[in-house]
């Protein structure tokens, strides 16, 4: 549910309604998260791992519906999860993180991306094609 949500509402046309199915996948992620079986966020048990994961990325990707419909206890088991190093090393880096201008190359300490065609001025306007090399 989650990826057709993404993947319809990230690839529309400008200035087009969302997709009919946006509305209702929307709906089956709600009525998903307020079904969520308890797990432990700590535990390392495979199961428990996948469901963090999954959780962890709806709330990432959609945190109103993720505020909205999950219970108490799925948010309270999350939380630990999302400062495993598991968690940290797998998982989408936004501002502040270690994510070039891309979305797919590293920077470096001093935020500029490794390859150096990226570091001009150019490679930040929207006519130069962003980095597609893979992160070192």
């Amino acid at each position: 549910m989650l990826i057709q949500i993404v993947k319809l509402v990230r690839f529309k046309a400008p200035d087009t309604a969302d997709h009919p199915l946006v509305a209702r996948c929307v709906t089956a992620l709600k009525r998903a998260l307020a079904r969520v079986p308890a797990f432990d966020g700590n535990s390392q048990t495979w199961p428990d791992v996948m469901l963090a994961v999954v959780l962890l990325t709806v709330k990432l990707r959609r945190p109103e519906e993720f505020e909205a419909a999950a219970r108490p206890d799925t948010k309270a088991a999350v939380e630990p999860f999302a400062a495993t190093s598991l968690a940290k090393k797998s998982g989408p880096r936004g501002p502040g993180g270690d994510q070039g201008h891309d979305g797919r190359r590293a920077l470096t300490p001093a935020g500029q991306c490794h390859a150096q065609h990226c570091n001009t001025a150019e490679a930040d306007t929207p006519s130069v094609r962003p980095c597609v090399l893979p992160v070192r």
